[in-house]
């Protein structure tokens, strides 16, 4: 999945890209005037304004015309909307953005410092790497906030969320364009609030809720098309694209693709076209088309060089590797996995590395480093654990904040319900004592209404609960639930002295069955995994997801020479489903680690790390059986 394809700040400084022709207003000859810049500037910085990104370079042409000579600040007017459209170069802008923004901290203008702040930050982001955009976006949103400006805030908290999607804080991006959804819709912007719409897709969809984003994007397709703004319906199709990918549907993704990719030829600016050739690559390379997909990656390479953009480097190298391992060039592919790795980890791009790390060892192992290879699985094991966790804690904030929102709603309607009836009943006292009893009346039914009021939130509660403990897809203890369990079962045996076993359970090659008959049939046989092993376990075990397609179960009052039979009879378990009404001789087998609780050990991540290494050593050793830890 590359780099989402425009930065946030443009998006935001043309928050509506429609074309509407001239605005009437004289030519770029015009003699400069106070009163002319002041009412083009008003216009062009309105949100209702809807304009070409032809049509508004034009305009901010006539804006420089009319500044009066000498006067700072409508200078410093006219560079915040030129900072942000004039340029496709992006190390000249970014030059031009520094030069103006020092400009605009020593005339003391706090309006022009927030804009060029945010300009500035978004070219960081281009060239130099995420981390010191968001530091830029920061300083802009502090500004922003001193000066209690709730427009500018809406923005910094856009483009922050932005940048902390694309180093994978899903939850805190949501949280930050959520709140951002809040301000544009109380202030009436509404095109800046249509655009922010892809910003909550684009999160959703790298948390993996698909259906989410799908919906949010499909709208907002649908919404850019009909309006014809071109430049928002590119990002549209392209991200649309990637949710294919994860979906490894890859002629839908190449169909989205290849459709950006004549809109941004024929409507939108430079970046946007080399952003979809990289994206046809992507899906080439799914396609197993690996020749093409050199000659598309080596096209978006040149394109992103020619406008002096270096964010997609580490993505470009991965695909260059892909496809030289793919026609098995795997000592070329190595070169270029190592430059992808040193520009994600320079970034700290967790989520790429991720997807770096099994392409490598894999042409590691084909050139017979096979140490090498072992180390790269290694990491990314280790990483996939730490996104997935973080993914689950940020999946449960987001439910959190949900939850609070559906919470403070139910509580602002239930108050205003009962202003409703209290004047009601107000109104009937004073008007005749015949309404009394209609008052009365009303009283009951404000009492009937906040009992189902109370009734539905205590069922609400409930079933929040059992949404926060269970694994959507398995029916078994979430990773949450397991590890509180496990926390609880740990104390017990030391307080005891009894004995307790854990057994880490991973089913073997499980990628290949997702990306050879998809993650349809890879979900319907993890459910049914997940239903053999619970239906071998005794009723005081606890088995959990912690993983994909990893599962923890732990074993109260049970030593390692009780655990290992149990572990047997998990593993035959799962190696004697039939799933051919799935696939045809499609069989699963699972490798499982056991490790028995210390005396000396108080933290239950000591114990699950010992079954880990048991589970690494049973799948070094032929997958499909079961090990004792140390």
């Amino acid at each position: 999945m590359l780099l989402c394809c425009r930065n946030r700040w443009l998006s935001l400084g043309l928050a509506a890209l429609v074309a509407t022709g001239a605005l009437g207003m004289g030519d770029a000859r015009a003699a400069p005037s106070a009163a002319a810049f002041d009412t083009l500037f008003s216009h062009l910085d309105d949100d209702a304004t809807v304009l070409s990104l032809e049509e508004r370079r034009r305009q901010t042409v006539r804006l420089k015309a009319l500044v009066p000579p000498g006067d700072v600040r409508r200078d410093l007017r006219y560079k915040m909307l030129s900072c942000v459209v004039d340029f496709e170069d992006m190390k000249a802008g970014f030059e031009y953005a520094k030069a103006a923004l020092a400009q605009a901290r020593q005339a003391g203008d706090r309006t022009a410092q927030i804009r060029l702040q945010y300009c500035e930050a978004g070219y960081r982001e281009t060239v130099e790497t995420p981390q010191t955009a968001l530091a830029g976006y920061e300083a802009g949103l502090a500004l922003a906030h001193a000066s209690e400006d709730s427009r500018m805030v809406a923005e910094g908290l856009v483009l922050r969320g932005g940048i902390r999607s694309l180093l994978g804080d899903q939850a805190l991006a949501l949280l930050d364009f959520m709140q951002a959804q809040q301000r544009f819709d109380a202030g009436g912007y509404r095109h800046a609030a249509d655009a922010n719409l892809q910003n909550i897709a684009i999160a959703y969809r790298r948390m993996g809720q698909y259906d989410q984003a799908l919906e949010y994007l499909k709208a907002s397709r649908e919404n850019s098309r009909k309006n014809k703004r071109w430049d928002f319906l590119v990002l549209d199709l392209l991200q649309l694209g990637f949710v294919y990918e994860s979906l490894q549907q890859p002629d839908q993704a190449l169909a989205m693709y290849r459709e950006a990719e004549q809109l941004a030829k024929r409507h939108t600016w430079k970046y946007d076209l080399p952003a979809a050739h990289l994206g046809i690559a992507g899906a080439l390379l799914m396609k197993r088309k690996y020749d093409e997909a050199l000659r598309m990656t080596a096209q978006a390479s040149r394109e992103f060089t020619a406008i002096g953009d270096t964010s997609n480097y580490g993505m470009i190298e991965l695909y260059y590797g892909q496809a030289r391992a793919g026609l098995g060039q795997h000592a070329a592919a190595l070169a270029h996995f190592d430059n992808a790795a040193r520009d994600f980890e320079a970034g700290g791009n967790e989520r790429y590395l991720a997807l770096l790390y099994p392409e490598r060892a894999a042409s590691l192992e084909a050139v017979g480093r096979m140490q090498d290879a072992v180390d790269d699985t290694k990491r990314f094991l280790a990483l996939r654990e730490v996104l997935r966790k973080k993914m689950g804690d940020q999946r449960t904030m987001v439910l959190r904040y949900q939850f609070d929102a559906a919470r403070r709603d139910d509580h602002n309607r239930r108050l205003e319900k009962e202003s409703t009836l209290r004047e009601q009943q107000v109104s009937a006292l004073v008007g005749a004592r015949r309404w009394q009893w209609i008052a009365l009346g009303l009283g009951l039914l404000l009492i009937v209404t906040l009992g189902a009021l109370v009734y539905r939130q205590v069922r609400r509660l409930r079933r929040l609960r059992a949404l926060a403990l269970t694994d959507e897809l398995t029916g078994v203890a979430n990773r949450r639930s397991i590890e509180l369990f496990g926390e609880d079962a740990l104390d017990e045996a030391r307080q005891t002295g009894s004995a307790l076993t854990a057994l880490t359970v991973d089913i073997d090659r499980f990628k290949s069955i997702n990306d050879t008959y998809g993650h349809a049939t890879g979900d319907e046989a993890l459910i049914r995994v997940a239903r053999a092993c619970q239906g071998t376990l005794r009723q005081f075990d606890r088995m959990g997801r912690v993983g994909g397609e990893e599962f923890l179960v732990l074993l109260p009052d049970t030593d390692l020479h009780a655990a290992l039979p149990i572990a047997e009879r998990l593993r035959r378990s799962a190696e004697a489903l039939a799933l051919d009404d799935l696939v045809p001789g499609l069989r699963i087998t699972l490798s499982i680690g056991a490790a028995a609780l210390k005396a000396e050990e108080t933290d239950l991540g000591d114990l699950t790390r010992r079954a880990d290494e048991a589970l690494y050593r049973a799948k070094r050793l032929g997958r499909n059986r079961v090990e004792a830890g140390a």
